[in-house]
């Protein structure tokens, strides 16, 4: 049985080898990434390795589920529970993304700019990624 359970693993594995693969790159491009913005690469290197994390745990409960639910009377109602754990553990993942969505905005506004606006506020920054954003004044 034990042979079952690793082949199992090794075939989710195989299986799933394009999306850990990517996983790992896109851990590594935001880690190459730290220089340019430390809090939004902090938490896109931390989202995939938590996807990475989660992927492997949820390879390994595919592999063990059969021997873990095989004598249990509700093994279903365990079956279901256990995929709504992993469900959330990677719905956790789409929030670290989130994170560092939020990381990387940076407001060019205050909140309050728009609320009343007035001549006398102040015109809003210029770009810094390009000199072809110019503003004009009358």
């Amino acid at each position: 049985m034990a042979d079952f359970v690793v082949f199992t693993f090794v075939e989710m594995v195989v299986r799933n080898l394009p999306a850990l693969v990517m996983l790992v790159i896109c851990a590594i491009v935001s880690w190459t990434q730290w220089q340019r913005h430390p809090a939004s690469a902090r938490w896109a290197l931390f989202a995939f390795l938590w996807f990475l994390a989660v992927d492997f745990v949820i390879i390994t409960w595919i592999s063990v589920r059969d021997l873990v639910l095989a004598n249990n009377p509700r093994a279903q109602l365990d079956d279901l529970l256990y995929g709504m754990v992993l469900s959330s553990l990677e719905a956790l993942g789409f929030l670290f993304f989130l994170f560092a969505v939020n990381a990387a905005r940076t407001p060019y506004r205050p909140r309050t700019f728009f609320d009343e606006f007035t001549d006398d506020d102040p015109p809003p920054p210029k770009s810094q990624t390009s000199g072809k954003d110019q503003i004009c004044e009358k």
